[in-house]
């Protein structure tokens, strides 16, 4: 009965098994929307929206479901150098590390591309990608229209000083998908599933509706906030079951312990 708070902690932390990704209905909606948008012949696909909504995991989940049906890659990290962005580029292109005369150029990539038509039509998922400089997003652009690469592109908002919001790129967007921060009912069955994935479905009972509103109230409904808050939640679960001895899950959890945690993390004031 004591280690079933420390399991509990765990479900909301993302591994490499558990990459956080939970069928609710705006990330099913979302994930639909953009294995639509792969199939159709677009050139760039947009999925926006605040920190924490889900988009990375929404993103890996993509991956993971079509990596052994199509070319597809998934790119996490962003590029804050032209040579870097290139490179991977070519690496994915033709599996090999460095270009026969050594330079990787842009028109380098265009060419490789131009004479792969009609032959191969790959994927690339571009996660953080407010983090690229304007110039790589042009490349990104240019490199769409030789139908050979498709991006999708993830990002927080689309600024209008922003060179995706002007038309030569709004033009070769096919597809634009908005996430929003989860209602009390999705979180609510965010927090079901993550517990009853980790095997420890009896904590579950152990939170009432009035406990998980105190929780979307905290976080927002972000679910990168949810995590930490749930994380030190059943944390201090675990030291008061320890402490305590309780049999009763449900004498353990409590209201108060949700306002430490909150109060502990700056989602709350004192």
């Amino acid at each position: 009965m004591k280690n079933s708070f420390k399991d509990a902690k765990y479900a909301f932390v993302d591994t490499d098994i558990n990459n956080g990704y939970i069928d609710i209905e705006s990330s099913l909606f979302a994930l639909n929307q953009l294995e639509k948008a792969i199939e159709e012949p677009m050139q760039l696909a947009l999925l926006i929206g605040n920190s924490g909504v889900g988009k990375s995991m929404i993103l890996r989940n993509v991956h993971k479901k079509l990596k052994h049906q199509k070319d597809i890659h998934y790119i996490e990290t962003p590029f804050l150098s032209e040579n870097d962005f290139l490179s991977t580029l070519f690496s994915i292109l033709t599996g090999e590390l460095t270009h026969q005369d050594g330079e990787i150029s842009f028109n380098n990539i265009i060419k490789y591309c131009n004479s792969l038509k009609g032959k191969r039509e790959i994927i690339i998922l571009l996660d953080e990608a407010q983090m690229y400089s304007d110039s790589i997003l042009e490349q990104i652009r240019l490199l769409s229209d030789t139908k050979i690469l498709k991006f999708v592109i993830v990002l927080h908002n689309i600024n209008e000083k922003s060179i995706l919001a002007e038309s030569h790129f709004k033009t070769r967007i096919w597809s634009t998908i908005e996430l929003a921060h989860s209602s009390k009912q999705e979180m609510t069955s965010y927090i079901h599933l993550k517990l009853i994935g980790t095997n420890v479905s009896s904590v579950v009972s152990c939170i009432d509706d009035g406990e998980f509103k105190l929780i979307h109230k905290y976080t927002n409904g972000n679910y990168r906030e949810c995590n930490k808050l749930m994380f030190c939640v059943f944390e201090l679960c675990e030291l008061n079951s320890n402490n305590n001895m309780f049999e009763d899950l449900s004498k353990v959890f409590s209201r108060k312990i949700i306002e430490l945690s909150a109060l502990k993390l700056g989602l709350a004031n004192a």
